[in-house]
């Protein structure tokens, strides 16, 4: 596991001063089981690190800020892993992981652009990075094994990011789907209230046209009615108009009839007649004229 950059270092900067010669510091086989990374990257002018023979079983994190290093020895330790970020060391030209713990190696492994040699033997590597990484019995294979672990290395990588966009395009894919599957229900609850609201209108209409035409019936009952009524009263008038005319009629041969026979009056009397023909006939038809009344 990582250690923390504020842990206290096992050496001082002048012990590793000590062993600094020129650019080359050889801190090999003093027994440390921390990395002083504080005090080696203040002497970014020493490029080439000999940490072989000690004690580490991981790194620190903050390791891969000796961004200054083109030279670094790690081997006869006990390493299990390196740093996901050791990748960052961009420089370094020359590995030694020999006689580690190391299974596989961190996918930042392959933007070590600048290595040229590299060992790893006596470490219990995957089959398929041991195939890659060759015996590493001399200079050449060394540099073999740099290429074709880089190489190998860069395979992972590439597979890796393929597989990232993979399951980026599945995650959208799978959005996409929600996407639309969501857009649908959205078309289809839209599509049910324009429904509804069509539904709602047309019995709306059918309630309006239904009250319209039973209004219309009375309207035309009542029509029916008034009609009915008008011609009762214009019936009734007419009668009443008949019944008047008569009435007037017969008042005026009544009174006709009256003056005629007060004119035979008189003139059955001025001739001393008393049984005049005359008179007699219209006394019987004033007789008459009043059983007709």
């Amino acid at each position: 596991m990582a250690k923390s950059d504020k842990e206290k270092p096992t050496i001082s900067k002048e012990f590793i001063k000590d062993h600094m010669n020129g650019k080359e510091i050889d801190l090999s086989m003093c027994s440390l089981s921390k990395v002083p990374v504080k005090e080696l990257a203040s002497l970014s002018h020493g490029v080439v690190l000999d940490l072989s023979r000690n004690a580490f079983t991981t790194l620190p994190e903050n390791f891969a800020t000796l961004t200054h290093l083109l030279s670094l020895d790690l081997s006869s330790n006990s390493l299990t892993e390196l740093p996901e970020n050791f990748g960052q060391l961009s420089l370094l030209q020359r590995l030694d992981l020999y006689s580690n713990k190391l299974q596989e190696l961190p996918a930042s492994f392959a933007q070590l652009k600048q290595l040229k040699w590299l060992d790893l033997k006596g470490n219990d590597l995957q089959p398929e990075l041991a195939e890659a990484a060759g015996t590493c019995l001399d200079e050449k294979e060394c540099k073999e094994c740099a290429h074709k672990v880089l190489k190998y290395m860069k395979e992972l990588a590439a597979d890796a990011e393929r597989r990232r966009q993979r399951e980026l395009e599945k995650q959208r894919v799978l959005k996409k789907q929600k996407e639309d599957e969501k857009e649908k229900k959205q078309v289809e609850a839209k599509r049910q209230r324009v429904e509804e609201k069509r539904r709602r209108r047309e019995e709306f209409e059918k309630l309006q046209a239904l009250r319209k035409a039973q209004g219309d019936m009375e309207d035309d009952e009542e029509e029916e009615e008034d009609e009915a009524e008008e011609d009762t009263v214009t019936s009734t008038k007419n009668k009443v108009g008949r019944s008047e005319f008569c009435c007037l009629l017969i008042t005026l041969i009544v009174v006709l009839v009256s003056v005629m026979l007060g004119f035979l009056v008189v003139y059955c009397h001025e001739g001393g007649r008393n049984t005049c023909p005359l008179l007699q006939q219209a006394l019987n038809i004033t007789g008459i004229m009043a059983y007709i009344m």
